[in-house]
């Protein structure tokens, strides 16, 4: 006599409940043990832009302390170029596995998907953030020739005589640039773009009159104005900065307005949660250490945590900012 299958089907629910608890078990193991000993081998930090600029300086600062706080190397390797697409690349393409991270400026995944007309990443979808290190002061500075002390002025003799007045900016399609462009948007008013080979070779003239004014990074210029070889004029910062309180903020004039940079640490896309909540917590006690936080401010910085969701809101918020500025000025880089 054949046995009554129907009476085994408790014990063989039970059977299989017991094989899928296993199941979950044995994938959840991995995946605990994968945090808790990351990382095992060197962790390469890929800065997206040659040394001399302020992401540099924030990479192998986090680098250092990393290492002093899990005795693994963390290599800092610059690979610039085509606005940081080149090193961020990198950072997309690599193993989702934590051994490789990317320390980027903000306009490398804000601004260069709508200005550069092919990409070799989408920001967004292959790649992953981790955290905030640093915000950017951008300040507004003029040669001290010029009679304009305010945003007021700027705009008053702008109106006055459209397309007299010129900016300065690190080429087209640079946070100088979008800056401004923001600004004549919001203003409505009609100033002259004259584009350097990047920030710095801007000064000069600036410094001479041959352009009169630039959105720039403070901590660039912050020797000029105390020099007197140039004039600070506004903040673009939401709020005024705790370097220069009485600077105000080109909001206080103009409503609405705000241009905040900032530098922060990526992944891959599909790296394990588990390791990006780890580097995080880490990433945001070594930016709150004193020294680390006098370090960045040396550089003109502001020290900045979060968690990944505030970077990912960031850089999604700035993005459909940027992409309208973008469109607005018709600004396109092959």
């Amino acid at each position: 006599m054949r046995p009554n299958r129907s009476c085994f089907q408790p014990f063989g629910t039970l059977a299989q409940w017991l094989r899928g608890a296993l199941t979950v078990a044995l994938i959840a193991v991995p995946l605990v043990a994968t945090s808790q000993s990351y990382p095992s081998k060197p962790v390469r930090l890929i800065v997206a832009y040659a040394p001399g600029g302020a992401a540099d300086p924030i990479a192998r600062l986090l680098g250092q302390k990393l290492q002093e706080a899990w005795g693994q190397a963390f290599v800092v390797e610059n690979f610039p170029g085509a606005g940081g697409n080149i090193g961020m690349d990198m950072v997309a393409k690599a193993a989702p596995d934590g051994y490789t991270l990317g320390m980027v400026a903000a306009s490398t995944v804000t601004i260069n998907q709508s200005l550069y007309a092919k990409m070799p990443f989408d920001p967004e979808k292959d790649l992953v953030p981790v955290g905030l290190a640093a915000f950017d002061q951008i300040i507004l500075v003029a040669n001290p020739s010029m009679p304009i002390n305010s945003i007021k002025d700027l705009i008053d003799a702008a109106r006055a005589k459209p397309g007299v007045l010129n900016y300065a900016s690190g080429g087209a399609g640079s946070g100088g640039h979008l800056a401004m462009e923001l600004l004549k948007s919001m203003a409505n008013i009609d100033i002259v773009h004259i584009p350097f080979k990047g920030a710095g070779n801007s000064l000069p003239s600036l410094i001479s009159g041959e352009v009169g004014i630039t959105f720039t990074s403070a901590g660039s210029v912050l020797g000029l104005v105390q020099q007197g070889k140039l004039k600070a004029i506004a903040t673009a910062t939401k709020t005024r900065l705790p370097s220069m309180p009485n600077l105000p903020t080109v909001g206080e004039t103009v409503p609405g307005y705000e241009v905040t940079g900032w530098y922060g640490v990526l992944a891959p896309a599909k790296t394990p949660q588990a390791i990006i909540d780890k580097l995080n917590a880490e990433i945001n006690r070594i930016v709150q250490q004193p020294d680390s936080r006098a370090r960045i401010e040396k550089m003109g910085l502001l020290p900045a945590t979060g968690t990944p969701a505030d970077l990912a809101k960031i850089i999604h918020d700035d993005s459909i900012t940027w992409a309208r500025v973008i469109k607005q000025a018709d600004i396109r880089l092959e």
